[in-house]
């Protein structure tokens, strides 16, 4: 029996060991797991392309990706860059959604909390190369020069007016065509085609020998293939002494080589007179009877000129004969037909062009000595002008301009600039500016193509540009006058038709319309102008008033009322001695200002107005009666002048101060033997406010009863608390001795006391083990 009760005790206290140790077991691991389980957080992105994500890195954490929506995969030490705190992930699918973990290195498991979804970008879309078109292998064509009429090198292309004249072209150099195959290569064409350019041989008179088979060159003028339409213009064949007759080699040799228009004029000179002689000589054989001859007269003057006209007049005595004059093209080979008629004006002309112009004297049988034609004069050369310009496509521009000048835009090459005078003429320039106008008048401006009046007609002027010159700066006005200052602002007396500005520097910084400059220093001093108010687009800027000075009153900041506190709280009857002081008070005589504040009256709740005590500004309050109160104190401005420091009415400041005046009531607190009460005796209480009193009993007493106002009450942690207190009371407590023993709470088996106890047991085991085989040794 005994036995077996060792045995059951044995296999108790080993129960007992194993409980215990596996108590300890179980403990301990869940106090190891404890940091496993908290949240890491989720990892913070830190960028994303098409094919990769980087992270941001925390020490003590590691990140993964999720595969196949279950499995982690940690970053390897390679993903990290440790300087700049990063993980990235890579080789990742475009627009693709991935899941990232981060968790610290010891943790086990992942909670949703650790993970960030990250959705990679679209990949980048690669514009496709545009084809380029097949390139043939022809080769291009060269476009032909146009032709054009009467090409020189060294002068303008000279526009035909009508299909009445065929223009000549010399031909290149290396051409072996003579003078007469350039006669015969001549075709008529049809009117409204173009004529083949004919080429001329080129000039063989200037080589170093002097030799050359052919004639010597002139001025190819242009031949008239047919008679142009000319009121009163007869068309004749050229006379028979040719004033351009062959030439030999002697006569090339001997020819200059410089103008070849005086050695044709020499030519006709010496044919004239030639040819004079020979009538003369014959006049003396025949009958006195008949007509003489009309005397050569001198060659014609060119009376005007234009791109398609001339208009000749004799040389001399005008009014003594009758004229016939004739125009013809200069040094033409080919066989051109001559223009004459009576009144010496020939129209239909090329521009651009030389002529030679002939007079002669008309027979008259009907004078008293008779006389025939005369004899062709000698040439006059005439060059008629080249043609016009073309009209300037729009009216001159307007730059800048003034009450005086007027600039116009000159950004277009080879323009002048003219304006319309009062008498209609046009005045005009190259620089497009005007000055010396009158303010506020209208002028019309043009402006044409420049041009040499000698050599070419005048330009069309251009459609009209009106522009009225600006009004002359008004006066200047008085300087303006200061009638009020704030703080921050200062007040002008307004003028109508005027505009303000405040200086710096000496320079008025921006005009406005307003009298009132606000946004400005205190106790600062300011310049300020005015000028009469303008358009700028149409009068110049007015003139500028002189100058006049305001300075802002002194910051009302700093002044202050003491002796009573911002929503104070004060008894009944008591007395507040209040305070006042103005800012800028200490300064008596200005140095750094001109203004100050100083306390005028103050008043609380609705009493009557109070009396201060000066220097300083003091003042007491019976607080005589309940309630919440304001006090004011009313602040007045003074200026100095030359009479000293005096008031400016418009300027008063309020300090406004709250509070409240309360009943006061009175708690009287005791305690019996054995304890204490705090606070205890008589406790003022302000009418409205809370009381609490504490109360501790002595060693080995406790609370043993509280009555307030002889009722008793409940205690809660050994405090009673009065609230909102609007009577007086009282309140008593008594204390006896504790007759229980407070049980501990709380108290619970820890790690320690399961170990203790799997020890025992161990050791109880051990001792029974032990015990049973010294006695069954002893059997033995």
């Amino acid at each position: 029996m005994k036995r077996k009760v060792k045995r059951m005790l044995a296999m108790f206290l080993t129960f007992i060991m194993v409980f215990s140790m596996a108590t300890v077991y179980v403990s301990a691991a869940e106090e190891g797991t404890g940091k496993s389980t908290e949240a890491a957080g989720k990892p913070e992105l830190s960028k994303k392309t098409a094919d990769s994500v980087t992270l941001k890195t925390k020490e003590g954490y590691v990140y993964g990706i999720q595969e196949n929506g279950s499995t982690w995969k940690w970053a390897e030490d390679k993903q990290y860059d440790k300087t700049a705190k990063t993980v990235s992930f890579t080789g990742l699918k475009a627009e693709t959604e991935y899941v990232f973990a981060q968790k610290t290195k010891d943790a086990e498991t992942v909670q949703d909390a650790d993970q960030l979804k990250v959705k990679t970008e679209a990949a980048a879309i690669q514009a496709e190369t545009p084809k380029q078109e097949e390139v043939k292998n022809e080769t291009p064509k060269v476009e032909e020069t146009p032709k054009t009429d009467d090409t020189d090198k060294n002068a303008e292309t000279n526009k035909p007016q009508d299909d009445s004249l065929n223009t000549e072209i010399q031909k290149p150099e290396g051409t072996d065509q003579t003078n007469t195959g350039v006669e015969g290569n001549k075709v008529n064409v049809p009117d409204g085609t173009e004529k083949p350019d004919e080429t001329q041989k080129p000039d063989d008179t200037n080589k170093p020998d002097g030799s050359g088979d052919v004639n010597p060159p002139t001025d190819m003028g242009n031949t008239l293939d047919e008679t142009p339409a000319i009121d009163n213009n007869t068309a004749v064949n050229p006379p028979s002494d040719s004033l351009d007759p062959p030439k030999t080699d002697g006569d090339k040799k001997e020819e200059p080589k410089g103008d070849t228009s005086k050695s044709h004029q020499q030519q006709n000179n010496a044919l004239v007179n030639k040819d004079n002689e020979i009538h003369n000589s014959t006049n003396t054989n025949t009958d006195k009877n008949t007509p003489q001859k009309a005397d050569t007269p001198e060659k014609p003057l060119v009376e005007k000129v234009t791109d398609t006209s001339v208009v000749l007049k004799p040389g001399s005595d005008a009014d003594k004969y009758t004229y016939s004059y004739k125009l013809a093209l200069k040094d033409s080979k080919a066989k051109e037909v001559e223009l004459t008629n009576d009144t010496g004006e020939f129209k239909d002309l090329k521009p651009d062009t030389d002529y030679l112009a002939y007079v002669m004297i008309k027979g008259n049988d009907k004078a008293d000595k008779p006389y025939s034609d005369s004899d062709w004069s000698v040439a006059a050369e005439v060059h008629t002008l080249k043609a016009a310009a073309d009209k300037p496509k729009a009216a001159p521009k307007l730059a800048e301009k003034t009450d005086t000048t007027i600039k116009l835009d000159t950004s277009t090459a080879d323009l002048e600039y003219g304006v319309y005078l009062d008498s209609g003429d046009i005045s005009w320039n190259s620089t497009g500016e005007f000055k010396g106008l009158t303010a506020g008048k209208e002028y019309k401006f043009v402006t044409r193509v420049k041009f040499d009046k000698d050599k070419q007609m005048e330009s069309p002027v251009s459609d009209v540009l009106k522009v009225t010159t600006k009004k002359a700066a008004a006066a200047a006005p008085e300087a303006p006058v200061c009638i009020g200052r704030t703080e921050n602002s200062i007040t002008l007396r307004a003028v109508n038709g005027q505009e303000y500005a405040v200086l710096e520097n000496g320079n008025p910084v921006k005009w406005q319309d307003s009298e009132v400059f606000s946004g400005l220093k205190p106790n600062t001093r300011y310049s300020f102008v005015t000028r009469v108010k303008y358009n700028p687009d149409e009068a110049m800027e007015s003139k500028v008033s002189s100058s006049s000075s305001a300075k802002t009153i002194i910051t009302f900041e700093g002044s202050s009322v003491t002796g009573i506190e911002v929503n104070g709280v004060y008894d009944k009857n008591a007395v507040v001695n209040i305070a006042a002081n103005g800012n800028g008070m200490d300064n008596q005589k200005p140095e750094s200002q001109d203004t100050r504040w100083v306390p005028e009256s103050w008043k609380w709740g609705a009493s009557a107005k109070g009396t201060w005590k000066k220097s300083p500004y003091t003042a007491k309050l019976t607080l005589n009666k309940a309630g919440k109160m304001e006090l004011q104190v009313v602040f007045q401005l003074e200026e100095y002048t030359e009479k000293g420091w005096t008031d400016m009415a418009v300027e008063k400041k309020t300090i406004t101060v709250p509070f409240s005046v309360k009943e006061q009531y009175t708690i009287t607190a005791s305690a019996g033997s054995n304890g204490k009460i705090s606070p205890s005796g008589s406790v003022k209480v302000m009418e409205g406010n809370d009381a609490t009193f504490t109360i501790t009993p002595n060693k080995g007493y406790q609370i043993s009863q509280v009555t307030v106002d002889g009722k008793a009450v409940t205690v809660k942690n050994s405090k009673y608390t009065f609230e909102d207190v609007s009577a007086n009371h009282k309140i008593s407590v008594t204390f006896k001795k504790l007759t229980k023993t407070v049980p501990k709470t709380g108290d619970t088996m820890n790690m320690a006391g399961y170990l203790m106890l799997a020890v025992l047991s161990a050791g109880a085991v051990f001792a029974v083990v032990v015990s049973a085989k010294r006695k069954k040794m002893n059997r033995r």
